[in-house]
């Protein structure tokens, strides 16, 4: 396996990992409310930690969120092919991560 072969996969990797990384900080005045992982986004439960009065919560599971997740693992297992496609499946599953990641952000500036 050549060196550009081995950049994909590895690449994926770092998506994933930082999936679980800080996503998102919630500040008020330079004070900050919280910061939350991609995974905590996109499950739901980053509002539940900000928010007392779960009422008008109109958050939960966040979809884009999930397939860019799911598309960094699909592209991660894409990535070891041996085929004629296994460049173009692994750019796919990229760019299908980037314009759901494009999505989230355009609705969570919308709702802010």
């Amino acid at each position: 396996m050549s060196i550009v072969n081995r950049i994909s996969p590895a690449l994926f990797v770092v998506i994933i990992l930082s999936f679980f990384m800080p996503f998102i900080e919630i500040s008020c005045s330079n004070t900050s409310l919280g910061t939350f992982s991609g995974y905590d986004v996109m499950m739901g439960t980053a509002s539940e930690k900000v928010q007392k009065d779960k009422k008008d919560d109109k958050s939960g599971f966040n979809i884009e969120l999930m397939v860019a997740l799911l598309a960094a693992v699909a592209g991660l297992g894409l990535g070891f092919l041996k085929k004629p496609l296994d460049k173009i499946l692994p750019a796919v599953m990229a760019l299908t991560g980037l314009i759901c990641l494009l999505i989230f952000k355009s609705s969570l500036d919308s709702s802010v």
